[in-house]
C-alpha cells in the first residue's frame, strides 16, 4: 500500500513536473512570439519614419530646383531682350553650369525652345507638351516621366513662366534623366538591406533603388506582382485602392523566396508615391538571438527540473535575464533615428508637442555653435531672442499648425548663432498624432538655407540693374520712386531729373554703337557719383536718365546737382582723339509741387526736358505751369 502511494506520488509529481515544463516551454513560445510582434511593429514603425523623411528630402529637392529655375526666370524677364538673343542663351549656359539639370531650356510663346550645348543653340518644339502649357498659364510644374522627341533617355521636366511687365512671354524648362533621381532613394537603412522604389498611382514604378536586394524587374505594381504570394488574399487590391486615393499603408508579401514588408505613402509631388522595402529576415535576425535563448532556457529546465527548488531558481534567473535582453532592445529602439540622422546634413529633430521636449541631432550644435534647447518648445525660443524679432511670427506659426493638428507644416525663418549672426533656415515639420487621434510629436527637418537666400538677392538684386549702365532699370527706378512718394507725400520734398544726352544718334552714327556705349557708361558712373546712396538713379531709355533727389531742403540743392551734371557732360569726350563733345539737356519736376505720383512728375519733367531742348539744349529747365 506505502509502495503504491509512493509509486502514485511519484506519478502525481512526474505529471506535475512534465504539466510545469510544457506550461513553461509554452509561455515561453508565447514571449518569443510576442517579442518578435513587437519588433515587426517596430520595424514598421520605424520604415514608416525613414519613409517620411525620404519623402521631404525628395520634396525638398525639387522645391529647391523649382525656385532655382524662378529665380533664373525672373533674371530672364527683366530684360528688354528676345529669348533667342545672344545675351539671353549666355545667360543660359551660365545657369545649366549652375544647377543639378541635364538641360536648360527658354522656350518662347509659340513652343519653340532654345538650349545650348557644346557652345551651339539647338531649337526643338515643345507645343504639344503638357508641362509648356501649364507654365503658359502661370503654374509652375513638374512633369511625369516621358521619353523625349529624341528618343533619349526617359526624363522629368521642370518649367516655370517668364513674367515682362506682367505678362507671360515664355517659360524656362530645366530636365532630369530618371537615373539622375536614383541616388534620392540610396539611403542606407537596416544595415543596407532596405532599398525603395518610386511609382505613380496607378501602380507604374519609374525609379529603382540600386539596392542589389531590389527587383530590378518590377515595373508595375498592378501586374508584377503576379510571381508574389500574399498573407492577405486583398492585399493586393486594398493596396491599390489606396494608392488611388492617395493614401498611405502596409504590406506583406512573399517574393523570390523572401518575405518583405513595403510601406507606401504619397511623396506630395504629382501622384507620385514612394514605395519603401525591407525583407523580413530583418525583423528574423532582430529577433534571432531571443529564440536560441529561449531555446537554451527549455533545455535547461528539462535538466535542472528534477528538483523543484532548482527549478524555481533557474526559471527565475532566466526571466531576468529575459528582463535585462528586453531593456537592451528597447534602448536600442529609442535610438532608431540616428540612422537617419547620420544621412544628412540637416538637422532633424522629434519635438514632444505635450511636454515641449525637443530632441535635435548633433548637427545642430556643429552648424549654430551651441547645445540645442531642449524643454519649452516653441516659445523658450521666443523667450530668449533666438529668432529676430521680424520671424517671430513665421517662427510661432510653422509650429502652431502642427500643434493645432495640420499633418504638414513649413517655415523660412532665421535663427540666431553663437556668434548672435542670423542664419536662414527652412524647417519643414510633419505629424504623428497618438491613439487618440490628438497631436503628439512632431518630426522635421532643419535646413541651413543661408546661401541659397543670399543668393537669390543677389539675383534679385542682378534682376534689378541695367546691364550697360549697372544703374536701376526702368521697372526698379519706377517701382522704388513710385515707393517712397506714396511713403513721404505728407512730410518730404523731392527733385525729380529727367536727363537726355543730346544728339546721342549722331555719337553711335559717327563713332558706332561701341562708343556710344562707353560715354554711356562713362557718363552714368560720373553721374551716379555725385548722388547720395539713398538717392535713385535709373536708365529708363537709350539715352534717357531719371534721377530722384529726396529729402530736399530747397531747389538750390537741385539746381547744384543740374549744374554737376552739364560740367560732367561737357568734360566727356568721343573719338580717337577725343575732340568731339558730348552734352547733356535736364528737366525737373518737384515732389509734391508738380505732383505727388511718378507718372505725374515723370511727364512734367519731360515737358520740362522738351522745352531745354527746343531751346537751344545743354541746359536745365524747371517745369512750370501754363
Amino acid at each position: 500500500m506505502r509502495d503504491k502511494r509512493k509509486r502514485s506520488g511519484r506519478l502525481r509529481s512526474g505529471i506535475i513536473v512534465i504539466v510545469a515544463i510544457l506550461v513553461v516551454i509554452g509561455v515561453s513560445f508565447v514571449y518569443v512570439k510576442s517579442v518578435e510582434e513587437k519588433v515587426e511593429e517596430e520595424t514598421g514603425q520605424y520604415l514608416e519614419e525613414v519613409g517620411i523623411q525620404s519623402a521631404a528630402l525628395i520634396r525638398q529637392k525639387f522645391d529647391d530646383d523649382i525656385e532655382n529655375l524662378k529665380a533664373a526666370a525672373v533674371v530672364i524677364g527683366a530684360t528688354d531682350l528676345a529669348l533667342s538673343d545672344d545675351q539671353i542663351m549666355e545667360a543660359l549656359r551660365q545657369i545649366d553650369e549652375a544647377l543639378d539639370f541635364r538641360d536648360v531650356a527658354v522656350v518662347g510663346a509659340d513652343g519653340v525652345a532654345y538650349e545650348i550645348k557644346d557652345n551651339a543653340v539647338y531649337t526643338f518644339d515643345v507645343s504639344d507638351k503638357e508641362h509648356f502649357r501649364y507654365a503658359m498659364v502661370g503654374v509652375p510644374v513638374i512633369s511625369n516621366p516621358t521619353v523625349p522627341k529624341d528618343n533619349s533617355e526617359e526624363s522629368i521636366v521642370m518649367a516655370v513662366p517668364i513674367y515682362r511687365e506682367d505678362t507671360i512671354i515664355g517659360v524656362v524648362m530645366g530636365r532630369y534623366y530618371l537615373t539622375d533621381l536614383i541616388e534620392l532613394l540610396d539611403v542606407n537603412t537596416f544595415d543596407g538591406k532596405g532599398y525603395s522604389y518610386m511609382a505613380r498611382r496607378n501602380g507604374e514604378v519609374f525609379v529603382t533603388s540600386n539596392n542589389e536586394n531590389a527587383d530590378k524587374t518590377l515595373k508595375n505594381l498592378n501586374t508584377d506582382f503576379e510571381d508574389s504570394y500574399f498573407e492577405n488574399p486583398f492585399a493586393l487590391q486594398t493596396m491599390q485602392v489606396n494608392m488611388l486615393e492617395g493614401k498611405s499603408g502596409s504590406v506583406s508579401y512573399v517574393w523570390n523566396g523572401t518575405r518583405r514588408i513595403m510601406r507606401y505613402l504619397p511623396v506630395g509631388i504629382n501622384d507620385w508615391y514612394l514605395l519603401s522595402v525591407v525583407p523580413n529576415e530583418v525583423v528574423e535576425s532582430r529577433a534571432a538571438g531571443l529564440v536560441m535563448q529561449a531555446a537554451v532556457f527549455c533545455c535547461v529546465l528539462f535538466g535542472v527540473f528534477t528538483v523543484l527548488s532548482l527549478y524555481v531558481l533557474g526559471i527565475q534567473r532566466r526571466k531576468n535575464e529575459e528582463l535585462r535582453k528586453t531593456h537592451q532592445e528597447l534602448e536600442t529602439n529609442e535610438q532608431r533615428y540616428e540612422i537617419v540622422m547620420a544621412q544628412s546634413k540637416d538637422i532633424i529633430f522629434e519635438w514632444d508637442i505635450k511636454t515641449g521636449h525637443i530632441y535635435h541631432s548633433d548637427t545642430f550644435r556643429q552648424k549654430f555653435g551651441f547645445e540645442a534647447p531642449t524643454e519649452g518648445f516653441p516659445e523658450m525660443i521666443i523667450e530668449t531672442r533666438g529668432v529676430p524679432e521680424s520671424d517671430e511670427a513665421v517662427f510661432m506659426q510653422t509650429y502652431s499648425k502642427i500643434a493645432d493638428g495640420e499633418p504638414y507644416s513649413e517655415g523660412e525663418f532665421r535663427v540666431y548663432d553663437s556668434c548672435h549672426y542670423p542664419l536662414w533656415c527652412r524647417s519643414r515639420v510633419s505629424l504623428i498624432v497618438d491613439e487618440n487621434g490628438a497631436p503628439s510629436k512632431g518630426i522635421g527637418i532643419l535646413m541651413d538655407i543661408d546661401e541659397e537666400m543670399r543668393e537669390k538677392e543677389k539675383i534679385m538684386e542682378a534682376a534689378e540693374k541695367d546691364f550697360l549702365t549697372q544703374t536701376f532699370n526702368k521697372g526698379a527706378a519706377e517701382s522704388r520712386i513710385q515707393l517712397w512718394m506714396k511713403e513721404n507725400a505728407d512730410s518730404q520734398k523731392a527733385g525729380l531729373l529727367m536727363i537726355d544726352v543730346d544728339d546721342f544718334k549722331q555719337v553711335n552714327d559717327t563713332f558706332g554703337h561701341i562708343s556710344g556705349d562707353r560715354v554711356l557708361r562713362e557718363v552714368t558712373k560720373k553721374i551716379s557719383g555725385i548722388f547720395r546712396e539713398s538717392d535713385v538713379v535709373g536708365r529708363i531709355g537709350g539715352d534717357e536718365f531719371v534721377v530722384l533727389m529726396k529729402n530736399i531742403q530747397d531747389t538750390e540743392a537741385v539746381t547744384r546737382k543740374a549744374q554737376e551734371i552739364i560740367r560732367i557732360f561737357e568734360s566727356c569726350r568721343v573719338g580717337v582723339q577725343k575732340k568731339y563733345c558730348i552734352s547733356g539737356s535736364i528737366g525737373i519736376a518737384l515732389f509734391p509741387e508738380n505732383g505727388t505720383t511718378y507718372k505725374e512728375l515723370l511727364g512734367k519733367a519731360d515737358q520740362a526736358l522738351y522745352y531745354a531742348k527746343a531751346h537751344g539744349k545743354n541746359q536745365f529747365v524747371y517745369f512750370k505751369e501754363g
